[in-house]
């Protein structure tokens, strides 16, 4: 047994020495992050100088902190693969400080991030005009949590509708303290997630914004939305509600979905309801949240009644 513990440290001691940090930014020896992530290993530390950045990278190396340095680091209008500034394949990477602008498509869901691993923590980032702002798959394992970011003027339907964040079935999202505004038609947030928690947000469309609902759980789940700020906007391409719960069907099992302590403004003279869920039976407990504008009614069960 002690051998085995000794080679447990020496393997974890291996592990931390070999983490490198390597700097990007137009005075290094790496001019861009593409070339950083040509070279990096599991577990390096990358810091890109804050700037603008024509340039887009695949990142395939796990256990990655991917960090704009003395201010934001920001990627402008330029994709790989057809689907992203950053293509995320590795697991367990943090991002931050940086910036991801005018990402397209051929098939109009062109990612500031496309993730396809299985943990994703995006902190202090910017994320504007993009046709996604972030694009994560997964099947029922991993998270992906997103702190003290915006999102502003993302989204599109073309082929097929991009969001502010689109959010595949991992086990647990987690948005909290960031920024949505001035959605492109598609969601401010859509979350397949077995368990969403979306707390202390900003999501608004604005006097301009076009979003359909600014929250959908379109598989239901388990969700906690919690203290957030809330504007349904006069040109939004949704009359039907806000927040839409199962709308695709509960392919996910719930504990129920929270809605607490928020404050709704209503700018859309046709909208029917804040809450809408499409599932029979499901727990929906709604408490302490405020109203402003005309608010039809709090929660409507079913389909919304014909446009006039």
């Amino acid at each position: 047994m002690r051998d085995l513990a000794l080679a447990i440290v020496l393997v974890l001691i291996a592990q931390a020495t070999s983490a490198r940090v390597i700097e990007v930014g137009p005075t290094r020896a790496l001019t861009t992050p593409s070339a950083a992530a040509a070279v990096v290993r599991d577990g390096d530390v990358v810091r890109i100088d804050a700037g603008e950045y024509h340039d887009c990278a695949i990142w395939r190396a796990n256990d990655l902190t991917l960090e704009g340095v003395g201010g934001p680091a920001r990627m402008q209008g330029v994709t790989c693969a057809n689907q992203a500034i950053w293509l995320i394949l590795g697991s367990r990477i943090t991002v931050r400080r940086m910036g991801f602008a005018g990402a397209r498509a051929t098939f109009g869901n062109g990612s500031g991030i496309k993730f396809m691993g299985t943990t994703l923590a995006v902190e202090d980032s910017e994320f504007r005009d993009n046709e996604n702002g972030i694009l994560a798959r997964g099947e029922g394992e991993g998270t992906v949590r997103i702190t003290r970011s915006t999102f502003i003027g993302n989204g599109r339907c073309a082929r097929e509708c991009a969001h502010g964040i689109y959010i595949g079935p991992v086990a647990r999202l987690t948005v909290a303290g960031s920024v949505f505004r001035n959605q492109r038609v598609g969601h401010h947030i859509k979350s397949r997630a077995l368990l969403s928690e979306i707390e202390g947000n900003r999501i608004e469309d604005g006097p301009q914004g076009t979003a359909s609902y600014a929250i959908d759980l379109p598989n239901a789940g388990t969700a906690f939305i919690l203290r957030n700020r809330i504007e349904k906007g006069p040109m939004s391409e949704n009359f039907a509600t806000a927040i839409a719960i199962g709308a695709e069907g509960a392919r996910n099992p719930s504990s129920g979905v929270y809605i607490a302590g928020n404050s709704f403004r209503n700018d859309n003279s046709k909208l029917q309801a804040f809450v809408r869920s499409f599932v029979p039976g499901l727990h929906v407990e709604m408490s302490g949240n405020r109203f402003a504008g005309i608010v039809a009614a709090p929660f409507r069960f079913g389909p919304p009644e014909p446009s006039n």
